[in-house]
């Protein structure tokens, strides 16, 4: 896997984690974030390519805080084409008298895992972006003036003017609240494209927001 992603990548750096307590959660989270912040400070402009479907579950969990806390940090996994064992063989490892039973015989006791709170994005606003999505998806372009009466129907809007704006341009500020209160918190969540149109799309990280 080295050689592979070496060859690949010639300006790579590789950097082995063979002594990291890859089975506990808390450590190994806080082990990457120390990785981040190294990888940080060296340089302005950078990715992070973690493999999902490598390690074990422990390790899985540790990357997808990571991944949410840090959004240089891009998840990827590597399906299995083909396994390196028959089917034969893996019946004989991972069957007993042909029921499925993995390679684990005996368990030690459940052990919980201590996690942390991470804040959830704005709800309404979340359902807002599957509102603008839905429109897209239907072929209707998510305007201003399309947007703004929808989310009111859906109770989704919540700009209530004060008793001193009432006289004033009514239109104009529901506009700037659209765009501040919504547009703008999608871009920062990075749910839609920063391309400069009446109606960005969503990306894969908007779509997966909406899906989720």
């Amino acid at each position: 896997m080295v050689r592979k992603i070496g060859s690949s990548f010639p300006s790579c750096r590789i950097i082995e984690h063979s002594d990291e307590p890859v089975y506990e959660v808390n450590r190994m989270a806080r082990s990457l974030d120390k990785l981040y912040c190294r990888i940080s400070k060296d340089n302005d402009d950078f990715r992070i390519l973690a493999n999902l479907s490598s390690g074990p579950s422990e390790f899985a969990a540790a990357l997808g805080i990571f991944s949410y806390v840090h959004p240089r940090v891009v998840l990827f996994k590597v399906p299995t084409r083909e396994y390196a064992v028959s089917q034969a063989m893996l019946e004989e490892f991972y069957y007993d008298n042909g029921v499925p039973v993995g390679l684990t015989r005996k368990t030690y006791p459940p052990k919980e895992i201590a996690g942390i709170r991470l804040e959830l994005p704005d709800e309404r606003r979340l359902r807002a972006l599957r509102l603008y999505h839905s429109m897209m998806e239907s072929g209707t372009e998510p305007y201003l003036s399309r947007m703004v009466p929808a989310l009111k129907e859906q109770g989704l809007w919540e700009y209530e003017p004060a008793k001193e704006d009432l006289g004033s341009d009514l239109a104009l500020r529901e506009k700037m609240y659209y765009f501040r209160h919504y547009r703008q918190y999608w871009k920062e969540m990075g749910w839609i494209e920063e391309e400069k149109r009446r109606c960005p799309r969503l990306t894969a990280s908007g779509i997966a927001a909406i899906e989720m």
